[in-house]
């Protein structure tokens, strides 16, 4: 359960002087669900972030606030080691030093979406493994970020991962979208 997106859903929807009902009319979604998610009391899946996205007219990753890079990654243990080898520059870089045979992470979110339109469902399916793929092959590369103290090199390591993991949302969205929901749900962990 995540308060911080239940208070951006909120803030969107006061900013466009919506009430709950609206939204749930908006978001076909009923009332008590938009209730539970502003006040942090439900779980929220790809498909319900991409349906209140739809509503209020923006992309997924703008219900995650803004001021948080926690949202899309775990807080660094307690314990900070030592981080050796090079940070990579871009996603690109960082699935060349980790032999990806895709780049799809290397697209700009507009890229990767326009590749998504007018996909069959089972183009969609294929995409999305490939996606998955590419996300777990960089996992070992930028969870480094974990190991590091503070430094430029580490927010380097961490903008990478929230870029990444948008990419995997945008995914999400569109699994969701073709009525994929086992798809959505396994692109769907921010963490």
């Amino acid at each position: 359960m995540d308060q911080g997106i239940g208070r951006e859903v909120k803030r969107l929807r006061e900013e466009r002087g919506w009430g709950q009902a609206r939204l749930a009319v908006e978001a076909k979604m009923s009332v008590s669900g938009v209730s539970q998610i502003e006040n942090g009391k439900r779980n929220l899946s790809t498909a319900t972030l991409a349906k209140l996205a739809e509503a209020f007219g923006v992309e997924v990753a703008d219900l995650f606030p803004k001021a948080q890079g926690s949202l899309f990654t775990q807080p660094p243990s307690e314990e900070v080691g030592e981080w050796e080898g090079p940070i990579p520059n871009s996603l690109g870089e960082a699935l060349e030093w980790a032999e990806s045979p895709t780049r799809l992470l290397s697209s700009s979110r507009e890229e990767l979406e326009e590749l998504y339109a007018d996909l069959a469902r089972e183009e969609v399916i294929d995409l999305n493994r490939k996606l998955t793929r590419e996300r777990e092959l960089l996992k070992p590369l930028l969870h480094g970020w974990r190991a590091m103290p503070s430094s430029e090199e580490k927010s380097r390591l961490i903008e990478l991962w929230k870029e990444s993991l948008v990419l995997q949302l945008t995914g999400a969205a569109a699994a969701a979208r073709t009525g994929d929901m086992e798809t959505a749900q396994e692109l769907s962990p921010v963490a």
